[in-house]
């Protein structure tokens, strides 16, 4: 509580006020007390229409602002104001100091800032394809909370140097580095003062003993523009196996930010050992994935084998002709496993080039019916389908090729046609409309015989696969014979 009049003096106040500021009561006996004086400049505009108020109203409701004390501090304040004498222009007001329910609002902020960085650290385990972009992630989030500029996250190898799994700039990365791009010693980072202590490699730095706090930690030796520096090692069993480091070109750290850097590390630590799994499973699923194609391509390239061996035992030329269409679709399927055990994906494959090769053993199977006969393949480029779509097309692909070869050409010459076109992309679905195009120039399809009619067990299946792709069949018998189908493909990359 405290007595003012409106020009700004203070002629009386109770020892709490006395306290708030920082005065005594000499001070306030000598006059040195003043409403103007403790009020920091940004609150000038402020006061003057608060004055305003009271000399019209005579009462101020209350309003956050801060005063200077006596030793140059500031202090967070709630004021309420009423003048009661307009005669004698004075008023009372009361002071209700909120330092601590500021720093409350502070902590509480704090500490929302950490668990919103811990939990978009965690969140980016999934996202994040590699090691490196997780500790971009984490790296970030450490900056944030501690209001630093520069920064890096290492791991500690074997002879005690750190390697960098993230870097903020080429400013951070020359902390890690020297100028020959050689990794820095561990000891780099901890061989300076802390609080008077020089911390070695037997100290808390380098154990998981409890670590000593430091305001900052200099490294003149390494970055002159660099004042202060901050560094959190990750343990595990006893030993330091990681490092995540900020620093700024001025000013120091407080207690505040380096609990801050302490209470992410561990997340950061969790995070890139999750991930570092998730890869090493991932790898583990692709080599297992990538044999298990092996083992079914040798598996159908056995029982396109044991095929050709029976149909040895016949003369039937239908029976004969049965066991090469038999063996042709095995092989068909054999050569997607092929491809995929090849490539680099565990479930895609680039339909384009598996169908150029599966164009040119259909024509070696045949070649004593294909020696005049050309193949024309227009097919679009990066087009990666997944088994799912890979193997039902290519079925249909031998089915139709195979048909043009065995029946279109009664002069054993003559053109095949194979085309994949995508008509359409959405990028919203990531699904393609594609087309595919089989036709030759042949003696054709009778115009009075419709698809459905066909007796063709070839046929019969190519319509079965395209129901199961949902896809649509065109038959145009204007020059040869033309099968269209079309149908949307969740393309993969």
């Amino acid at each position: 509580m405290l007595y003012f009049n409106l020009d700004g003096s203070i002629t009386d106040t109770n020892d709490k006020f006395l306290e708030i500021v920082g005065c005594t009561r000499e001070d306030l006996q000598a006059g040195q007390i003043n409403w103007d004086k403790m009020t920091p400049p940004e609150y000038r505009l402020l006061n003057e229409q608060c004055f305003a108020e009271l000399k019209t109203t005579g009462v101020k409701e209350p309003y956050e602002k801060e005063y200077i004390r006596k030793d140059g501090s500031r202090v967070p304040i709630i004021l309420g104001i009423a003048s009661f004498d307009h005669a004698l222009r004075e008023g009372t007001a009361f002071v209700l100091d909120i330092t601590a329910h500021k720093q409350g609002e502070h902590r509480i902020s704090r500490y929302y800032n950490i668990l919103e960085g811990i939990n978009r650290i965690f969140g980016s385990v999934v996202r994040a394809e590699t090691e490196e972009e997780l500790g971009k992630v984490c790296l970030s989030v450490a900056l944030e909370v501690t209001g630093s500029q520069i920064g890096f996250v290492g791991e500690v190898g074997a002879d005690r140097t750190l390697y960098g799994i993230a870097v903020s700039n080429m400013e951070a990365r020359s902390l890690m580095y020297d100028k020959a791009g050689n990794p820095r010693s561990l000891g780099d980072f901890a061989l300076h003062g802390v609080y008077g202590h020089v911390v070695d490699s037997g100290k808390s730095f380098f154990t998981n003993e409890p670590p000593l706090r430091p305001d900052s930690i200099g490294l003149p030796h390494i970055h002159q523009r660099l004042t202060s520096f901050l560094g959190v090692p990750f343990h595990s069993n006893g030993k330091t196996i990681g490092l995540i480091a900020v620093a700024n070109r001025e000013g120091g750290y407080s207690c505040e930010q380096q609990e801050d850097l302490e209470a992410v590390a561990p997340a950061v630590m969790q995070a890139l050992q999750r991930k570092r799994a998730e890869i090493a499973m991932a790898e583990m699923d692709r080599i297992w994935i990538k044999e298990i194609h092996h083992r079914i391509k040798n598996n159908l390239q056995v029982i396109s084998s044991l095929l050709d061996l029976q149909a040895e035992k016949f003369r039937n030329k239908k029976v004969l002709e049965a066991f090469r269409e038999s063996q042709s679709r095995v092989l068909s399927m054999s050569l997607i496993h092929e491809e995929l055990y090849k490539g680099e994906g565990t479930d895609t494959l680039d339909f384009s080039e598996y169908l150029k090769k599966l164009a040119e053993n259909l024509f070696q199977t045949y070649s004593f019916r294909s020696k005049n006969i050309h193949l024309c393949m227009d097919l679009e480029e990066n087009t990666f389908f997944d088994m799912d779509t890979a193997i039902p097309l290519g079925i249909i692909v031998n089915e139709l090729v195979s048909n043009s070869l065995k029946h279109a050409f009664t002069e054993k010459e003559g053109e095949i046609r194979i085309k994949l076109c995508r008509e359409e992309k959405n990028n919203e679905t990531h699904k393609s409309l594609f087309s595919l195009t089989i036709s030759d120039n042949g003696k054709g399809i009778p115009e009075n015989v419709e698809l459905e009619s066909l007796e063709s067990l070839g046929l019969q299946l190519v319509s079965i696969l395209v129901d199961q792709l949902d896809g649509k069949i065109e038959l145009k018998r204007e020059h040869g014979t033309e099968f269209r189908i079309t149908l949307d493909v969740a393309e993969r990359s």
